[in-house]
């Protein structure tokens, strides 16, 4: 049997454990009870404190931002001076000073300005442009074309584009020769250059002081004068003759007709040397004394109509021939020009 004091010990016992029972579950806290417990914490003085800090600072920077970029669109589109962007292009050795000031005497400054604002504006730009910026756009472009690009960048492309230059530059004058503005321009250039100029055709030898005298690789000269006569068909002389390949021509349809050569190795290949340009024989066996004898002979002794009016031809081909064994001599032993040059043949060559 148990006694009282055991009794009373059962009793405390299970009323400890309902107790704690009830405990745990009061402690347990429902969905709705959680919620409110999660946005009391992220509500409390430190966060809310913290959170206003971040909006700030994330606002502060937000506006350094901004007036950031707005400086840097200002810089973009501000207005520089033609004067200074000349100097930083002399600066960087792109442009000479004279070039420099040229360019600022044009007098087309004004005209790209009036371009640069009206596109900053967004207003409708003129598709033509002003003669005094055309002479500007293509004087700049001559002197630099990296000079040029740099200018029509920093002036929001209110220059022409250099395809747009390329086809002004068909219109000029288009006869043979070097343009007069090429020649101008590097007389100007010349003038304004420290530089040492060598106009001489001939420098000191180094040891044996003795002059010597250059020239250009005559097969290759040659070879380039028959290329010219043979392309262009007619050239005039110093007296205004004409120089005609059509004499050539009808050489040799006369020896092949006739199943014969006057002494000359004018062949097929000699007149249609398209195929054969690198060939220096062709060039040679035209250029030689054989054939203006031939073009002589019909002339003078046979009279036929075609060749009266081949002697600037025959002349033609008799200095090239001459000049030709000058510049090709090697051989003291041979004769006439071919002979090397020397003090008996001196007088001859002059």
């Amino acid at each position: 049997m148990p006694t009282e004091v055991e009794e009373r010990q059962e009793e405390d016992y299970l009323t400890c454990s309902l107790s704690t029972t009830d405990k745990a579950t009061m402690a347990q806290p429902s969905m709705e009870d959680k919620t409110t417990m999660t946005s009391s914490v992220y509500n409390s003085p430190e966060k809310c404190r913290l959170r206003k800090q971040l909006l700030y600072q994330k606002e502060k920077y937000d506006k350094k931002i901004r007036g950031l970029q707005q400086t840097v669109r200002r810089r973009d589109k501000q207005v520089v001076t033609l004067k200074c962007i000349l100097d930083t292009l002399r600066k960087k050795g792109i442009l000479e000073a004279e070039q420099s000031e040229m360019l600022l005497n044009l007098g087309g400054s004004n005209e790209l300005f009036k371009r640069l604002c009206k596109k900053q504006k967004n207003e409708r730009v003129p598709r033509q442009y002003n003669p005094q910026l055309r002479v500007f756009a293509l004087t700049l472009h001559y002197y630099s074309p990296r000079a040029y690009e740099y200018v029509r960048r920093h002036f929001n492309l209110c220059l022409p584009h250099t395809k747009t230059i390329s086809s002004w530059y068909k219109t000029i004058n288009g006869n043979t020769g070097i343009s007069t503005e090429a020649l101008e321009s590097i007389k100007n250039r010349v003038q304004n250059t420290n530089y040492t100029l060598c106009g001489s055709t001939s420098f000191p030898h180094p040891i044996t002081k003795e002059k010597v005298v250059t020239f250009f690789d005559p097969c290759h000269m040659l070879k380039l004068v028959r290329n010219t006569f043979g392309d262009s068909k007619i050239l005039l002389d110093v007296n205004n003759n004409f120089v005609q390949w059509s004499h050539i021509t009808e050489l040799h349809d006369i020896q092949e007709s006739e199943g014969m050569h006057l002494g000359n190795k004018l062949r097929n290949a000699h007149i249609n040397y398209s195929k054969q340009k690198m060939k220096v024989r062709l060039a040679t066996q035209i250029f030689s004394k054989s054939v203006a004898d031939a073009l002589s002979f019909c002339k003078n002794d046979m009279q036929l109509e075609q060749f009266h009016s081949c002697e600037a031809t025959i002349q033609f081909l008799s200095i090239f021939n001459d000049l030709f064994d000058i510049l090709n001599s090697r051989n003291m032993h041979q004769l006439g020009f071919k002979k090397a040059l020397n003090s008996s043949n001196l007088a001859l060559i002059k």
